[in-house]
């Protein structure tokens, strides 16, 4: 019953017409590239219509897939009358006639119109296929008689099979005589013909597929050059990194420089996920310029073994950190302008604290801004000192970002994805290999050979690095000192442990370690990292969120009408 109604629309709709198409030539030949050549000649009527032409629509991207080389480059368009080309996402628009004339009426006017066809050809080694729809199935007026001519000698071709109708559907409205494709009846509007023609290889070879895809996709010429020039630029900058490294001899050293902060030992060694403001926070409490209010019992560090003191005494899950407690600037540091010995991001921290002095963390906004000025200052003191950035690799990579954007933006309307996806991963990388090039200082080759140099004696030596201290107090002052760096520069683990076997040569309980260093802090730092990164992202979301506020086809032997490359239709205008 549907199809009734649709087919009575359709013949009503097809009364109401006055314009037409009298005639519809199609010639179909095969290039020397083994693109497809079209030539069409149409004799359109207006009647009493004003109209200033025609409008034919040409489709090159009839697929869904982004992978693969499917789609077709529509090339070389002319035609026998002024016009201009309209471009849209899968399809082109040739708009023919002048603006400024109308036709005349009941008059016939002759479109004669050629174009190539790349990429249309497929191939399995056996045959080649082309599957092109001829007339379109798109065009908005009936059109009484059609004429396709396929220029193939008949040792080419292997099988021809025709599709008439509306789209999706045949209706058989053809009659084929030898290499000509006629129609018996008029087509009504939204009917098209496709055809299916099957020719004998070797028509179509993987070099003939090859040229083609490069003509359709022209956008794979320019994306390989500029990859060559991505990767030689790529190299260069390994050689470079590399020539930097050279300049770096590291032999042990047994002390870190006083003159370099733990924050900035940080950032050379690159040894740890720990936030700058969580070294620096390590750093003042380690001072004794920060402290925290708890409701457990301070444990003093020396006890004993086997001394029995049950005011003292904490179960180990009680170290657990607790958002009751707070931590805070003691009164006797409040004024720090004065201090010695505290670097430029103590300053700059204790500044941003002395806001909340009894409770530093208390502002998410405070913490996060503070962070933020920490890496900042700490990335202009390396700068400055230790090494200069070079950032001509960097412009050089954006230069050609940008140029490949512009070639791929108007080199031609069928893009090749895959290049592109390559194209990103190798800018990718020679980007984040552009911000790793830096000039060493004089000074801050000192600087890395120092920290560098450190952590290589530490690492490898057997001694006990505390044996050289005599007393507990020395002990503890120098863990107290050291305990920054050693958290900064990652080798924590086995400082805590030489600490504990020097403690236990004292025959001290080290379950009941120095407060500072121990349970309170170290083995809750973690959290502490953890808690300034979570008020990072809060504000971060929180900020975001007042910014918007405030901003309020396969190879195959079916098909039907309107399926096969191309196709399309037209209109008048």
């Amino acid at each position: 019953m549907k199809k009734i109604v649709y087919f009575l629309l359709i013949f009503i709709s097809s009364l109401t017409y006055s314009e037409y198409i009298e005639n519809m030539d199609v010639k179909v030949s095969l290039n020397n590239d083994k693109s497809v050549h079209i030539k069409k000649i149409i004799e359109y009527n207006p009647e009493d219509e004003l109209r200033h032409g025609i409008k034919l629509d040409i489709i090159y991207d009839n697929t869904d897939s982004i992978l693969g080389y499917n789609k077709l480059g529509i090339k070389n368009f002319k035609s026998n009358t002024n016009g201009f080309t309209i471009k849209h996402n899968r399809y082109n628009t040739y708009v023919l006639g002048d603006k400024n004339k109308y036709l005349e009426k009941n008059k016939i006017k002759k479109y004669v119109l050629e174009y190539d066809i790349y990429n249309i050809v497929r191939t399995d080694g056996k045959l080649s296929q082309i599957y092109l729809n001829a007339v379109g199935n798109f065009w908005s007026m009936p059109i009484k008689n059609v004429n396709v001519d396929l220029y193939f000698s008949s040792n080419q071709i292997n099988d021809l099979k025709v599709y008439t109708g509306p789209y999706k559907a045949n209706t058989n409205n053809y009659i084929v005589n030898n290499n000509n494709i006629r129609n018996k009846d008029k087509f009504l509007e939204g009917e098209g013909l496709t055809f299916l023609l099957n020719l004998n290889s070797p028509t179509f070879t993987k070099y003939d597929r090859t040229l083609n895809i490069l003509k359709t996709y022209e956008n794979i010429k320019y994306n390989i050059g500029i990859f060559v020039i991505v990767i030689i630029l790529i190299i260069l900058m390994i050689l470079k990194i590399k020539s930097e490294k050279s300049r770096l001899v590291i032999k042990p050293e047994f002390r870190i420089d006083e003159k370099i902060s733990p924050e900035l030992a940080k950032k050379i060694a690159n040894n740890t996920n720990y936030s700058t403001l969580t070294i620096v926070f390590m750093s003042l409490i380690t001072k004794g310029i920060l402290d925290k209010k708890d409701k457990y019992e301070e444990v003093e560090y020396v006890k004993s073994l086997n001394e029995k003191n049950e005011n003292v005494f904490l179960e180990d899950e009680k170290w657990v950190y607790d958002k009751e407690k707070i931590f805070y600037i003691k009164d006797e540091y409040m004024e720090f302008e004065k201090l010695e010995n505290i670097s430029p991001s103590e300053k700059l921290a204790l500044n941003s604290f002395s806001k909340y002095s009894e409770d530093i963390f208390k502002s998410i906004k405070n913490t996060a801004r503070l962070s933020e000025s920490l890496d900042n200052l700490i990335d202009k003191i390396y700068e400055k000192n230790i090494a200069k950035k070079n950032i001509s690799y960097r412009i050089i990579t954006i230069l050609l970002a940008f140029i490949t954007i512009l070639f791929n933006i108007f080199s031609t309307e069928v893009l090749d994805y895959i290049s592109i996806f390559i194209l990103l991963i190798s800018f990718l990388i020679s980007f984040y290999l552009s911000s790793k090039i830096e000039t060493k200082t004089s000074e801050g080759i000192k600087v890395y050979q120092n920290i560098l140099g450190y952590i290589m004696f530490y690492e490898n030596v057997e001694k006990n690095i505390f044996d050289e201290f005599n007393t507990e107090k020395d002990v503890i002052n120098h863990a107290k000192k050291m305990l920054p760096y050693m958290i900064a520069i990652g080798l924590t683990t086995k400082f805590l442990n030489d600490l504990d076997k020097k403690l236990i040569s004292f025959n001290k309980d080290i379950k009941y370690a120095y407060p500072y260093i121990y349970y309170p802090y170290i083995y809750n730092l973690s959290y502490i990292d953890n808690r300034i990164k979570e008020d990072i992202f809060k504000n971060t979301k929180l900020e975001n969120k007042n910014i918007r506020h405030s901003n309020s086809g396969n190879f195959s032997s079916s098909g039907f009408s309107g399926g096969g490359f191309s196709g399309g239709g037209g209109s008048s205008w």
